[in-house]
């Protein structure tokens, strides 16, 4: 998108906003290109070269028609670039660029140090005269190369050229070289040659070509061979004598303007102490200088408010800077403003939506997700939705990239810009799974301790290279991309393995049976995902069969139904049987807010005959209408392994909305909360936590009614507290659904029906640490200790009447114990000894030791 007020025929610009998908390549608009690089179209191979503020570098980037491709991923790589960034492309003739990147909001990027170019003085000191690496920095650009300017190289009145820059042009030291300044004005010097090593060198006049060009020591020159042959040319050009700052609330707040590291360094100011500031008027006014050695920066003293005032710059508005150098005896520099700033507010709209590569999904789908694109009206709101957009479209599942571009608008309608969304699609073929659920987030575990971008690219090959290994998938290919500042986001694209059949055995006590899913995506092109899944095990089975609408009637309200089939046999610990057949529909899903109706009829039988008094009383036909709200919260840094922040989740359900005398009627609400608090040893951490629940009929005569038996709280098992949210359920020592209310059954020995409670109550307290061996560590393998307590009690009935806290504390059971954790990406395993310390009568208890595995949440 070529801007208007920051192009003329001298320094042309275009900026482009960085979306998603940037890595890969870039497009220049087509305005700019057709003006500019029109000469190019048709030639096949171009190469533009690209240089920053950066370091002294030149990338050299392959343009294929109006597209930025090889080479391009290097230099945004190298920059840290991320989407949000805004850069501005000045044309510096035939096929340079000077590029210069912006932050969100339109602020100037501040690199670190270590980011850009290093210049040190030398020392007066004598040196061996041949030995001149550093005193000419030599880039990737053949005909290129800098100069610094020292004390020794001055008083001795020579300068070493590069090596590898004199080799690759022929230059041999036999012959005059002319230096031209940025004038035009030659100096015409002779060059020698060093012969035991070959190195080519200015042997006379390079003081008085310093001198007449106000060059001190300390300063860098960047010279461009303009003309080889007989006698080589030259020409000396400033490329950081540009500087683009922006005006931000800060700035003001805080009375504070700062020049970078990189240009203080890059034109030699590190020691001056006084500038004078030009307006566009031709106004001066002299401000002082103050140096922030810390960081290599310099902030601008007292004028440089008024100074932007006199040149109108607004708040969010970015402004060029030229930096002028005066005679050599004078003791500050000019600082000239460009007539006009570079980002100004002016008003944009969006012409027309253009969708490439849609296949099968219809192009109104498409343009649905991103109708916010339409009310932009400037280019910080257009970037803005275009992030929305793109998450948007990503969203839907049925995509496999997108890339949102901005181009010019029609000629004849100034201010306009076309957006463009090149979508790529996911194959709509059946995506068939039948295996245990891998769920590989432990080989990927690294990349989130990546505290910068080394790291980040470190763990990323890490991980890749762990992915693969799995043998599951035939590609992996990582994308980084950042949507929040300071923050970066790490998608892995993996293309499975065409059919994966894996039998995975775990104890029968534990798991027994087999998962088979199917899936397709986008039959009908509306962003439609249809999946069906079979889980069949020992004690459980279900079938359901689900599909998923992004919007119905051009509303963006999800149309999420699904289909369930289940059989439960709950006769080990309860004596009956349950069955289900129903329909459940999600009405609002969010990133903390979860809203699911759910209808269906529900059959409870006993095959045994043998089911205590209560059990047998609801044994039979019932209905099942309920309205389920679900809020979560999780803050914790890590859901397997959690070592700091807090997690809540609570659920309110209703049941009985259905007008029919078999409905069943209950209210019911749970709560769970975590938190977890560092220790500094060993990555030690203390994970505590509280669950309850309750459970009451309503309707007429409820308090005489008994609560419906499958919604009531069972408590009992050795699942993890720490990684699984949900209502009051696990309690290590005692067996599943083996603690709270129970019944002696109808016939039969002496065992007992576990009923479920009206109210639960768990609480725990896990301390986890590193084991002090590394093999261990390096695994995954970590100790615990922990104690829990519960317990569960009957309200319905009117046995509310009867409930006392104090008596509830006092049956409360409770335990302790230690044991070692092996976090793995297809298991969570635990060997545990766990010591009950209380238990009541009929529960089903014990101390000892025990092995539990489980699927990483």
């Amino acid at each position: 998108m070529e801007n208007g007020s920051t192009s003329s025929p001298k320094t042309p610009h275009f900026f482009k906003p960085l979306l998603p998908g940037f890595h890969s390549h870039l497009n220049i608009p087509i305005a700019f290109f057709s003006k500019h690089l029109e000469r190019t179209r048709n030639e096949s191979s171009v190469v533009v070269n690209l240089r920053s503020d950066v370091s002294d570098g030149i990338w050299e980037v392959k343009m294929d028609g109006q597209r930025l491709t090889q080479g391009w991923q290097n230099f945004a790589t190298s920059h840290d670039l991320r989407v949000g960034d805004v850069l501005v492309f000045r044309h510096d003739g035939d096929l340079w660029f000077h590029v210069t990147a912006f932050g969100p909001s339109c602020c100037e990027i501040q690199y670190d140090d270590d980011d850009v170019i290093q210049i040190s003085s030398d020392s007066d000191s004598e040196k061996d005269q041949y030995t001149r690496e550093g005193e000419a920095g030599y880039s990737s650009d053949h005909s290129c190369f800098v100069a610094r300017v020292t004390a020794s190289n001055l008083s001795k009145d020579m300068l070493f050229l590069p090596m590898d820059f004199s080799r690759s042009n022929g230059l041999n030291g036999q012959c005059e070289i002319i230096l031209l300044n940025e004038d035009g004005k030659p100096w015409r010097l002779p060059l020698g040659c060093h012969k035991p090593n070959g190195w080519v060198y200015i042997k006379s006049g390079w003081k008085s070509f310093c001198c007449a060009n106000r060059q001190r020591a300390n300063d860098s020159l960047t010279f461009k061979l303009v003309q080889n042959g007989k006698t080589p040319v030259l020409q000396l050009y400033t490329p950081y004598r540009f500087l683009t700052l922006t005006l931000t609330p800060y700035n003001l707040k805080s009375s504070i303007m700062r020049l970078p590291a990189s240009f203080v360094k890059a034109n030699g100011i590190e020691h001056a102490r006084k500038i004078t500031l030009v307006d566009r008027y031709g106004g001066k006014r002299t401000t002082c200088l103050k140096p922030e050695e810390k960081y290599g920066r310099i902030r601008l003293g007292k004028g440089w408010r008024e100074f932007c005032e006199v040149n109108g710059v607004k708040t969010g508005e970015s402004f060029e800077l030229e930096l002028i150098k005066e005679e050599e005896d004078t003791a500050t520099h000019l600082l000239k403003i460009n007539a006009e700033p570079l980002f100004r507010q002016t008003p944009m709209r969006v012409h027309d939506v253009i969708v490439r590569g849609n296949d099968k999904t219809k192009d109104n789908m498409i343009k649905a997700e991103v109708a916010a694109l339409r009310e932009a009206t400037t280019l910080q709101e257009l970037c803005d939705a275009s992030e929305v957009a793109n998450s948007n479209l990503r969203a839907l599942g049925i995509l496999y990239s997108v890339c949102i571009d901005f181009d010019s608008g029609p000629p004849e309608l100034p201010g306009t810009t076309n957006v463009v969304i090149e979508v790529v699609e996911c194959k709509s073929l059946p995506i068939i799974n039948f295996n245990y659920d891998t769920s590989p987030k432990a080989e990927v575990a690294g990349v989130r301790e990546a505290t910068t971008l080394k790291e980040l690219r470190e763990a990323s090959i890490v991980a890749q290279s762990n992915l693969r290994a799995l043998g599951i998938f035939d590609s992996v290919s990582i994308e980084i991309y950042s949507e929040l500042p300071s923050t970066t986001n790490v998608v892995f694209k993996v293309v499975e393995s065409k059919t994966v059949i894996d039998f995975y055995r775990i104890p029968k006590v534990i798991l027994s049976g087999f998962d088979f899913s199917v899936k397709s995506k986008n039959i009908f092109g509306y962003g439609d995902i249809w999946d069906g899944s079979v889980n069949y095990g020992d004690d459980a089975s279900e079938f359901s069969l689900g599909m998923y609408f992004p919007r119905i009637l051009g509303l963006r309200n999800p149309f999420t139904p699904r289909l369930h089939l289940s059989n439960q046999d709950w006769r080990k610990f309860s004596s009956y049987k349950e069955r289900f057949l129903g329909v459940s529909l999600d009405l609002l899903s969010t990133e903390y807010h979860e809203l699911v109706y759910t209808a269906g009829w529900r059959s409870l039988i006993d095959p045994s005959h043998a089911a205590s008094k209560s059990i047998k009383r609801q044994l039979g036909h019932s209905m099942f209408s309920t309205l389920k709200y679900t809020f979560e919260v999780d803050e914790r840094d890590s859901t397997l392994r959690p070592r700091s922040g807090y997690a809540f989740t609570s659920t309110s359900q209703i049941g009985g909305l259905a007008p029919n005398s078999l409905s069943l009627r209950f209210l019911k609400q749970e709560f769970d909360l975590r938190y977890a608090v560092p220790f500094g040893f060993y990555h030690a951490a203390l994970n505590f936590g509280v669950s309850g629940g309750v459970i009451f009929p309503w309707g007429s005569g409820y308090q005489n009614c008994p609560s419906s038996l499958p919604e009531r709280f069972f408590l009992g098992g050795d699942s993890s507290f720490v990684d699984i949210l949900g209502g009051p359920s696990a309690l290590w020592g005692f067996k599943n659904r083996g603690v709270g209310p129970n019944e002696p059954k109808s016939k039969g020995d002496d065992k007992r029906d576990f009923v479920g409670g009206d109210a639960a109550v768990t609480a725990f307290a896990d301390l986890s640490f590193d084991l002090p061996v590394s093999w261990l560590r390096e695994n995954g393998i970590h100790g615990h200790v922990f104690g829990c307590a519960g317990n569960a009690a009957k309200l319905s009935e009117n046995e509310f009447r009867n409930f006392s806290g104090l008596k509830f504390l006092e049956t409360c059971r409770t335990s302790v114990g230690a044991g070692i954790v092996w976090l793995t990406s297809l298991f969570r395993m635990e060997f545990n000894y766990c010591h009950v310390l209380k238990k009541q009568e009929h529960d089903r208890a014990g101390s000892g030791f025990s092995v539990s595995i489980s699927k990483p949440s």
